[in-house]
């Protein structure tokens, strides 16, 4: 599923990647092993031939350091075990802390250039400064608070507004009234109308500055400046997982990357809370596993009756259960019975009083045709005599002793008779059986 069927480079960054999923708790959680000392014994053993065998075909474990894994990974968790991994969601406010950040700077900018032409005094203007220093030092702590997750990008908006208009308030009270700083004054408020000034303005900002998952993880596939953003936050809460984080974005497989663009693709439509288009991009990881898990119980249910073709045919060689010489034989023996039952008839009819010699002599031959009567299954001499009298000959149908022999073909096919049967298994016979004794029980119930 994540490897996408690519190089052998690609699925060795596959599977450490797979390895970085199963040691996650999430994840990790979930395997649990039988307990006991039995359990435990037979597990060493089991380990031990795993091993073995791996390191004569050269090939990695597939839970790579260690010895098993979950039976099942359930979708929810597989998905937020990968969504941390990748850091999706720091990718996301980074970038879009990053995009508030330069719409904050703008602001400000706007607000420098309109108040710097205001005809005061100079102490007018040290009153200016400090509440220049004010606006962009709440500026920078409405952007602080949004980086560290206290507060929403639609807060974080709705907070630039009020702290601008604080900042509009505060200059009418500072400026003199002339009409040059009137002037300044309606130029602050037509910036806050434009940007702020309703509920429908402020949607317009929020969904210009929230980021489409399809841009995050274009981010996330640059490795650039965003990339190094989340670095360094990471490198500045934990070491180790920036240096887990920094692996991770040199050695991820390309057709992850690919997979999570086209998922990204199906979250089209930028939401007005970057949380929420998060949790849309989870769920499609999630649609994605199960999908995935799909076509994976495909691939098995495939291979596994492969294996049992195999396993069949092989036990029919080993027990020489040949499938068209048992039905030969059967058929045979059926006629075989007939006759001696017959033939005890015949002799009880000929002889009414009872003959002991010829009972006698009845016994004799009844036993020694009865043995003769025996399990068409194995490999004894008298079984494999049969198989060889009722060989393919060439010309075809020739009788026995004529033409040309073809040995073994006609037990190759009954073997591979006999594998197909076994491999049906037992609940395959058993509804088989059950559908039959249906069939024959059906019809109208005498009165």
């Amino acid at each position: 599923m994540l490897s996408g069927g690519s190089a052998s480079s690609e699925i060795q960054k596959t599977q450490a990647l797979i390895n970085d999923l199963y040691n996650h708790p999430l994840i990790n959680s979930l395997n649990q092993e039988a307990k006991g000392k039995v359990a435990h014994t037979f597990r060493i053993w089991g380990n031990s031939i795993i091993k073995f065998f791996n390191k004569i075909a050269k090939t990695e474990s597939t839970f790579g350091d260690k010895n098993s894994g979950p039976s099942y990974i359930p979708p929810e968790a597989f998905a937020s075990s990968l969504m941390e991994k990748l850091h999706i969601k720091e990718f996301a406010r980074v970038l879009a802390a990053t995009r508030l950040t330069n719409f904050k700077e703008s602001r400000y900018s706007e607000v420098l250039q309109i108040v710097n032409i205001a005809a005061i005094s100079e102490t007018e203007q040290e009153g200016l400064k400090k509440e220049l220093d004010k606006l962009a030092a709440e500026f920078n702590q409405i952007i602080g608070e949004f980086q560290d997750g206290k507060i929403n990008l639609e807060l974080s908006i709705y907070n630039l507004a009020i702290k601008l208009g604080y900042f509009i308030e505060a200059l009418q009270t500072l400026l003199p009234k002339q009409p040059e700083n009137q002037e300044i004054i309606d130029k602050l408020i037509r910036v806050r109308k434009e940007y702020f000034g309703s509920d429908i303005q402020r949607k317009l900002v929020l969904k210009k500055l929230n980021p489409t998952m399809s841009e995050v993880i274009e981010e996330f596939r640059r490795n650039g400046e965003i990339a190094a953003e989340v670095k360094r936050i990471m490198q500045d809460k934990d070491s180790a997982a920036y240096q887990g984080f920094e692996k991770l974005l040199n050695t991820l497989p390309e057709s992850v990357k690919d997979s999570m663009a086209a998922l990204s693709k199906k979250v089209r439509e930028q939401g007005e809370e970057l949380e929420q288009d998060i949790d849309k991009f989870q769920q499609e990881i999630e649609q994605w596993f199960n999908r995935s898990l799909d076509r994976a119980s495909g691939v098995y249910k495939r291979n596994a009756k492969g294996v049992a073709l195999v396993i069949g045919f092989l036990v029919a060689v080993v027990s020489n259960a040949d499938t068209m010489h048992i039905v030969n034989r059967l058929s045979k023996d059926t006629v075989l019975r007939g006759t001696i039952s017959n033939y005890a008839a015949d002799t009880i009819e000929n002889n009414p009083n009872g003959d002991q010699a010829a009972l006698d002599d009845l016994v004799k031959k009844v036993s020694v045709e009865l043995n003769t009567v025996s399990l068409p299954i194995g490999w004894n001499s008298y079984n494999l005599e049969q198989q060889a009298e009722a060989e393919f000959r060439l010309p075809p149908f020739q009788k026995q002793g004529e033409g040309l022999e073809i040995p073994f073909v006609k037990r190759v096919l009954g073997w591979a008779l006999s594998g197909v049967a076994i491999s049906m298994g037992s609940g395959f016979w058993f509804d088989l059986l059950g559908k039959v004794m249906n069939v024959k029980s059906m019809g109208k119930k005498s009165k």
